[in-house]
């Protein structure tokens, strides 16, 4: 299995301590360029792996997963042999879970003109809509709107609308923390409910608001008034201050009949065709993975938008997730993705376990969703195919295929009959709509990988859009695995299917997914509430760009991959490399608080390609990721050479170390000197000597030796003496040096003398110390379980249980409310209805006195309806009076009669 390794600030060593040396700043700008690292590998890793394989059981096993092709009789023994022990599901526990944590609270609207964050200021909780590109400053805005122009842009389309959420919202927030924020928009302008309609009111994209425990559908709004327009405190940029239009909880009941064990483990919007998908769901729609830990039981909860129908057409319990240690737990699933088989791949979901184990389910379906009709008809002709081709009717496959072939007719086939019709829509009405889903897998067992030290999934994503279907797996650390998928394990499973066609199909299954790449990016996690915060943003621009955000860190990878195993099984492979690299988009030290809360793509025609970045403290940081891209190409082609200027600690040290760079070297000073005495020497001749006779000495040969003197003088003795005046000199000044360094020297060898007495005092108190450690360490361990004895402790059941305590009050709080809204408006009612006849103020009832005669015919007839049932009651009485005084149950002294009231005549 190929690895790839990119360490992106690490603590000890490497880029590491780069930024241990820098100022903690609350944002890192210079590691948006940090180093790069690419590299490739063969492209073998991601070969046969069965894609449209007929019969499938023919598909031969992946050299890199030999250890999936398991026997058959293994895996019925695994699936049978179960343990009593209950399921270890500590990863949905509400201590794991921080709102500091979180790094999914930012959204783009499907249409990308807005996005929208989520921020926490003091005991208040907003959500901040954004318009795109991003303005620094909205004053040109907020001063046309103050003048009363009326400017589309300031009206229609602010800077940035503020929505401070409801005090309901608000306290369920303070005890739960926010998990996601997701954007539920679907096709269409959202329109408010008629008693709330405002001909000035304008709507933003509907948003999802959920936590472990509640899920909240919001419908915000603003309007465009000069009074609205603000100046946040913190930045100057100026905004509108938005309202809640209304306030959905579409889990509510099913939430309060569980409320003391289910949880959310993600919820997921519906697959929409904006973002890649074969389907354009209802706005609203939600799955919702939950978990409930008294049934040991998981349900995939679909939300059908604005119809408020709510279904749960999976659930299974952990006996079926062939886990035989049963310690294993489903952490997250996303939507499937493919360009084959396009309708059971946006109708699929794809599981992961803790361990990395691969599931999937199918089909799931949302009531209303349309579906082109060539997606429909490419499906039905594969199922048709493999019918035909499957010559023993006998066998699981074919039985398979038959079913899924009866529930697409059943469900999309009613847009089929209709020949001018180019979409289908879903219709749940059938009874073969209402079949139970198998969960099928693994189909890529991770978990026998034999890992040194198995690390914990978190979450998955879809990635890129090819022939298969490609996920991305994000583990702890920062590690991600790309994995594909034959787009033949999302064909629909459902659970009337025998035990033995089930393990049938899994054997096949299991052999239809493998591990194409490996990146191990070593971010860092900063705080361990941050341990298990990351999140996966899949770039809709380029398929084959992976953003990884953890609380402290932004990176990118960008790998080819799953589109080359695509390839690969199609038959297209040109033996080309797999090329992946790296880099590092934004990073924070969070040392002032301010951590990183999601990230997003937008592909904005003013801004081109960007990763928006949002921070704690509200502010919205852009990346341009094509440049980091090209920084990351350009370094792995050119290597960079940097040098470090020396650092000085010490003044002393400092201040010696200028004054050496400051005195030339000796040779220097030399130099000239040399120079001229050479050119001196070389300037004299040989006039006079020993030889010449003092007769032949003439006045002009005399001064001529006279003048050979002087020029001797003045160029050769002179320059010697100086030259030895500053040899002298130098001598001097070296000798000083060494006389320092001799003391300096002296006293570094008396101080080693201190520092060894020290060291032989030091030892002899750690000998002390060591024959009384047993001592001390008895003696805090009974001091220890004397303190935890005294101290009070909360387990972790009495923690769940006030949340749950406190969560049934702010429930109570908001039904108190609405009873008390319910109870004004159903007095005025009975004000304006009387039983006898009709006051003044019926009048203005609505204009329709049908409905008061209509009022009283109900009365009248649940009269009728008291009168039966008292009467169905005496007689009850009666029979039970009887039976008891035969049986001698009753006094005799005791009044038998009837305690109930009287009827009317």
């Amino acid at each position: 299995m190929p690895r790839y390794f990119a360490s992106f600030g690490e603590t000890t060593g490497g880029q590491g301590d780069d930024h241990d040396d820098e100022d903690e700043d609350r944002l890192d700008k210079s590691r948006r360029t940090a180093s790069n690292h690419s590299a490739s590998f063969n492209a073998g890793t991601g070969s046969n792996i069965g894609l449209f394989s007929s019969p499938p059981s023919t598909t031969s096993t992946p050299q890199s997963h030999e250890h999936v092709d398991r026997d058959s009789d293994e895996r019925r023994k695994h699936s049978l042999r179960r343990q009593s022990s209950p399921v270890d599901h500590s990863d949905h526990d509400v201590a794991s879970c921080s709102s500091l944590s979180s790094v999914r609270l930012l959204c783009p609207s499907p249409d990308g003109r807005f996005i929208h964050s989520f921020i926490q200021q003091g005991s208040d909780f907003f959500i901040e809509t954004k318009r795109l590109p991003l303005e620094e400053n909205n004053g040109t805005n907020s001063q046309n709107t103050a003048e009363g122009t009326e400017s589309s842009t300031a009206f229609d389309s602010p800077a940035m609308v503020r929505t401070k959420l409801p005090p309901a919202i608000r306290a369920a927030l303070e005890i739960d923390p926010v998990m996601e924020l997701i954007s539920v928009e679907g096709e269409g302008k959202p329109q408010p409910p008629t008693e709330e309609r405002n001909p000035n009111l304008r709507l933003l994209p509907r948003i999802c608001v959920y936590t472990r425990y509640a899920v909240f559908l919001l419908q915000l709004g603003y309007i465009p008034s000069s009074q609205y327009f603000m100046t946040s405190p913190s930045k100057s940029q100026s905004f509108v201050e938005g309202c809640v239009v209304s306030v959905t909880e579409p889990l509510e009941h099913l939430l309060l009949n569980s409320a003391t064990s289910s949880s959310i483990i993600r919820t997921r919007p519906a697959p929409q065709h904006i973002f890649g998908y074969a389907t354009v769901c209802p706005a609203t729609s939600l799955a919702i993975l939950t978990f409930d830990r008294a049934l040991s039981e998981y349900s995939l909860i679909l939300y059908h938008g604005t119809s408020g129908k709510t279904t749960a057409p999976l659930v299974w319990r952990t006996e079926q997730l062939d886990d035989p240690s049963q310690q294993d737990s489903i952490v997250d699933f996303c939507f499937g993705i493919s360009h084959t088989l396009r309708l059971f791949a946006a109708v699929s979901i794809v599981l992961v376990k803790s361990s990395g184990d691969l599931l999937t389910a199918a089909p799931i379906v949302f009531e209303g969703s349309v579906v082109p009709r060539p997606v429909v008809t490419e499906a039905l002709d594969y199922l048709q195919a493999r019918l035909e081709q499957t010559k023993d009717r006998n066998t699981a496959p074919w039985r398979q295929c038959k079913a899924a072939y009866a529930y697409v007719m059943e469900v999309f086939g009613s847009g089929l009959d209709d020949a001018k019709s180019h979409f289908c829509t879903a219709r749940l009405s059938g009874k073969v709509a209402e079949w139970p889903i198998q969960p099928q897998g693994p189909v890529l067992f991770a978990s026998l990988s034999g890992e040194s030290t198995p690390l914990r999934r978190t979450v998955i994503e879809p990635f890129g859009y090819t022939n298969v279907i490609g996920v991305a797996v994000g583990m702890q650390g920062g590690r991600v695995d790309f994995c594909v998928l034959s787009p033949t394990t999302a064909l629909p499973r459902f659970a009337f299917e025998s035990q033995v066609d089930r393990f049938d199909l899994d054997d096949i299954a299991c052999k239809l997914g493998a591990v194409v790449e490996c990146v191990d990016l070593k971010l860092r996690m900063g705080h361990s509430n941050h341990t298990t915060a990351l999140a996966l943003v899949r770039d809709p621009i380029i398929d084959t760009i992976l953003h990884v955000v953890t609380p402290l860190v932004v990176a990118s990878v960008s790998t080819s991959a799953v589109r080359l195993a695509s390839n690969k099984l199609q038959g297209q492979s040109r033996n080309e490399a797999v090329q992946t690299s790296a880099w590092s988009c934004l990073g924070t030290t969070g040392a002032s608080g301010v951590t990183i809360q999601g990230a997003i793509p937008s592909d904005s025609v003013d801004t081109g390609h960007q990763l928006l970045v949002c921070l704690s403290d509200g502010t919205t940081e852009p990346i341009n990721v094509s440049q980091a891209q090209f920084y990351n190409e350009l370094g792995n082609v050119f290597d960079s050479t940097s040098t470090k200027a020396l650092k000085n600690s010490d003044a002393a040290t400092a201040e010696a170390l200028q004054l050496i760079e400051s005195t030339p070297p000796l040779y220097t000073i030399l130099k000239p000197l040399m120079q001229k005495i050479q050119m001196g020497l070389d300037s004299m001749g040989k006039i006079v000597g020993s030889q010449t006779s003092y007769r032949s000495i003439t006045p002009e040969t005399l001064a001529v030796v006279i003048t050979v003197k002087e020029q001797c003088d003045n160029e050769v003795v002179l320059p010697l003496l100086e030259l030895r005046k500053l040899v002298q000199v130098r001598r001097t000044q070296i000798t000083s040096t060494l006389e320092d360094y001799r003391s300096q020297l002296s006293n570094l060898q008396q101080s080693a003398k201190d520092l060894k007495n020290r060291t032989a005092v030091l030892l002899e108190k750690m000998e002390k110390v060591q024959s009384n450690e047993s001592i001390l360490a008895q003696r805090g361990k009974a001091l220890l379980q004397a303190s935890q004895d005294l101290t009070p402790t909360v387990t972790q059941e009495e923690y769940e249980f006030f949340q749950l305590v406190k969560r049934t009050d702010a429930k109570s709080r908001k039904w108190e409310a609405q009873v008390d809204g319910l109870s004004v408006q159903a007095d005025a009612v009975c004000e304006a209805i009387k039983v006898e006849g009709v006051s003044a103020a019926t009048e203005g009832l609505n204009g329709n006195a049908g409905f008061l005669r209509l009022a009283h015919d109900i009365l009248n007839g649940q009269e009728v309806n008291l009168e039966q049932a008292r009467g169905h009651l005496q007689a009850l009485e009666d029979q039970t009076q009887a039976i008891a005084g035969s049986a001698g149950l009753l006094d005799p002294s005791e009044d038998k009669s009837s305690n109930l009231p009287k009827a009317k005549k």
